[in-house]
């Protein structure tokens, strides 16, 4: 034990840190004068610090009794025991009377302090008030009856396990509950281990150690943990553990519920959020999510979709301001409260009505609408489809007869040898030619594709009576010497006895202008991807900035060995991506272990290992990334050989992109250094690659990083 100046130098050298402890600290002299107190010694003797600081160890104003109120004995103090053995006391349990005459319950740590010369100079001590414990322990043994009531015929499962020692968590006792839970006897359960028998996933943030150091000091533990029944079923359980007291030891009482059910419905509920949002978010029509006034009407919106955003001009911040009154318009807008109240009545209501754009145009839209409750509260969720096409196609129609004349679509009729029977307004119109001029023209004059030429005009009409249907892509060519692209549907009819190609042409302008921008908002969402993996990774880099920069790198050499393995771009684009978040599940691993210098005990070790597991199971496992980022996060420590972890694949079952991520994450670990160790050698990890090669790693992959270490094409911390 290292040995300390006089007590007034320790008080002053530790104050600060003294008087933010959540626990009583006080200093003695070598006399047993109290020379310090910290703040929290006020609450738990009941004294001002300067009252403390005036009295001895054992002055009788204290009235020190153990804990059945019998005079406490003078060598058993712990200022006596620590001056006479000059070594530390725990759980010393005397009781002391506060001034008003309530007793208090002291659970007291001391360590003795040494002056220069190695001489008993004082000592310091820590007290818990454990009065609240003590009192609970009486209460409990006083209801002894009551609580073994309860015991039996409580719904929860109970356990009494054993607490501390050899055997922590063996179980002591069980009710009724418990059996049934668990599926075993009563005789089967006593003598098993809580932990290792029946436990199968804690919390991932759960630390057992902390958990017990809690119990040890009478605190109450509670956590989730999924568990095994003896048929193999799994289930979950809500756990509640306090510390109590079992036929003399200390033990601990764990109260389990079963909560699988909720558990489920919680995925069930996750899943159903999950895909309401793509649906929501992917949906071709307007969604509207609105509350309900007091008084029928529609109430403020509560979310929309980026469709409705852009059909009407405002932005998401103005529509959250807004309600279906502000734009709903035309002649139909009187009769929201008639709408609304048959909607409330039958739960839903299809309807057509006008939408006020922000800049004072108009939509029609057919409204889908429906009522539920959510939070208690009344809601409506409405789709909104755009009918402008619709309208004007009404509107034309009732302007003029239904003849093909007057289709808003591109109608032929043409005969074998290509030239035109019939031609609709629609066409004059698009090309630009006169009825008089589509009387010397062929179906080649208006369509350039070079398989509708005159030479193949043959090949073609035999191809179109064998199928029947010829549906494709093409372009028309107008008189001004303009093309737009255009959809066919060509149909061989006969007619009269004679035969003809029926042709319907539409202008897809707009539907290839579509496909453009999907495809940039493909790419857009492409290095959305990226962005995220690389915030994701600075965010680990935070706490440990060795473990991003190791990403970054590791990242940026996958897709250099992938490229020199002629990979296609897309996979290369993986590679980086799975690189950069292949150690991910290092956040949930300690600051303190990552950043640890010096070896690492085994437990840390295990707890860096876990790492995988954590970054596919908890964060990567349900990402929609097009590429397998989240099993190269889980694979990446997996050899050939299959001595990896965590599954302990091999050969044919690592993917190409599981191969190079391995080999490269230990190059790349190798050639830096960690808080844990120096940087290793380019020798050292030539030599590791090499003899890993075909056995633990790919040989191709470690033939590419052998030649880029040796061109320094890798840069090494160790020399």
């Amino acid at each position: 034990m290292s040995k300390a100046n006089n007590p007034n130098q320790i008080s002053i050298s530790f104050e600060k840190l003294a008087e933010t402890s959540p626990v009583t600290i006080t200093g003695l002299d070598k006399d047993g004068n109290i020379v310090y107190a910290n703040s929290r010694a006020e609450e738990v003797l009941g004294l001002e610090k300067s009252e403390i600081t005036d009295r001895t160890y054992d002055d009788p104003d204290w009235k020190i009794t153990d804990f059945e109120g019998n005079d406490y004995p003078s060598e058993g103090l712990p200022f006596q025991i620590v001056k006479r053995t000059e070594e530390p006391v725990y759980d010393v349990r005397p009781a002391i009377e506060w001034p008003d005459g309530e007793r208090k319950f002291l659970s007291i740590n001391a360590s003795p302090l040494f002056d220069e010369d190695g001489v008993f100079d004082g000592m310091v001590s820590v007290m818990e008030d454990i009065t609240e414990q003590v009192n609970m322990r009486e209460k409990l043994q006083q209801s002894k009856e009551r609580y073994q009531k309860y015991f039996d015929k409580t719904g929860d499962a109970i356990f009494i396990l054993k607490m501390g020692g050899e055997d922590h968590g063996k179980i002591l006792e069980v009710n009724s509950s418990a059996v049934d839970q668990t599926g075993y006897s009563r005789e089967e359960l006593i003598g098993m281990n809580m932990l290792e028998d029946l436990s199968l996933e804690p919390p991932p943030d759960f630390d057992l150690e902390e958990a017990d150091s809690k119990l040890s000091r009478g605190k109450t533990v509670q956590f989730t943990e999924k568990k095994e029944k003896k048929d193999g079923t799994e289930y979950w359980t809500e756990v509640v553990v306090t510390p109590l007291e079992y036929e003399g030891e200390q033990a601990n009482l764990s109260i389990n519920r079963d909560i699988t059910e909720r558990k489920k419905a919680e995925q069930s509920l996750k899943e159903s959020e999950k895909k309401f949002r793509q649906i929501f978010n992917n949906a071709n029509d307007a969604i509207y999510l609105h509350g309900v006034t007091e008084e029928g009407l529609p109430g403020q919106f509560i979310e929309v979709n980026d469709v409705a955003c852009q059909m009407l001009g405002y932005s998401m911040d103005e529509f959250l301001e807004m309600s279906p009154r502000d734009i709903d318009g035309g002649e139909r807008s009187d009769d929201i409260p008639d709408i609304m109240e048959e909607l409330l009545s039958e739960g839903h209501k299809t309807f057509e009505m006008v939408h006020e754009t922000k800049d004072g145009g108009s939509v029609p839209v057919e409204v889908s609408s429906h009522v539920f409750e959510m939070n208690d509260e009344t809601r409506v969720l409405s789709l909104a489809r755009d009918i402008t096409e619709r309208k004007k196609l009404q509107r034309r129609r009732e302007l003029v007869s239904h003849s093909l004349d007057q289709a808003s679509i591109e109608v032929y009729w043409i005969k074998p040898d290509g030239s035109f029977v019939y031609t609709n307004e629609e066409v004059k119109q698009k090309l630009g030619y006169t009825a008089e001029e589509f009387e010397d023209m062929h179906v080649w004059d208006v369509d350039p594709n070079p398989g509708h030429s005159k030479d193949k005009r043959e090949q073609r009409w035999k191809r179109l009576k064998e199928e029947g249907v010829l549906s494709f892509e093409s372009a028309h060519l107008t008189k001004a010497g303009e093309t737009y692209p255009v959809q066919i549907n060509s149909h061989y009819l006969q007619y009269e006895g004679k035969e003809y190609e029926f042709a319907f042409a539409r202008d897809i302008t707009e539907r290839k202008e579509s496909r453009r921008q999907l495809q940039q908002s493909e790419s857009k969402l492409r290095q959305s991807f990226i962005e995220l993996a690389e915030t994701t990774s600075r965010v680990l880099g935070v706490r440990d900035p060795y473990t991003q920069r190791h990403e970054q790198q590791v990242g940026e050499l996958a897709r250099e060995v992938g490229k020199r393995m002629g990979l296609e771009e897309e996979k290369l684009l993986g590679l980086y991506l799975g690189g950069v978040l292949h150690d991910i599940g290092k956040i949930v691993v300690p600051e303190t272990i990552l950043t640890k210098p010096g070896e690492l005990k085994d437990v840390e070790w295990q707890m860096i290992r876990s790492h995988p597991e954590v970054g596919y199971n908890q964060i990567l496992e349900d990402t929609d990334f097009p590429w397998p980022v989240a099993e190269m996060t889980l694979h990446h420590h997996e050899r050939l050989d299959g001595s990896g972890y965590p599954d302990g694949l091999e050969g044919d079952e690592l993917t190409t992109e599981i191969r190079i991520l391995g080999a490269v994450d230990v190059v790349e670990a190798m050639s830096t250094r960690r808080p844990y160790r120096t940087a290793k050698t380019k020798e050292e990890t030539l030599e590791e690659i090499k003899s890993g090669k075909e056995n633990k790693y790919d040989p191709e992959v470690v033939d590419i990083l052998i030649r880029m270490i040796e061109e320094s094409e890798i840069e090494f911390g160790g020399k």
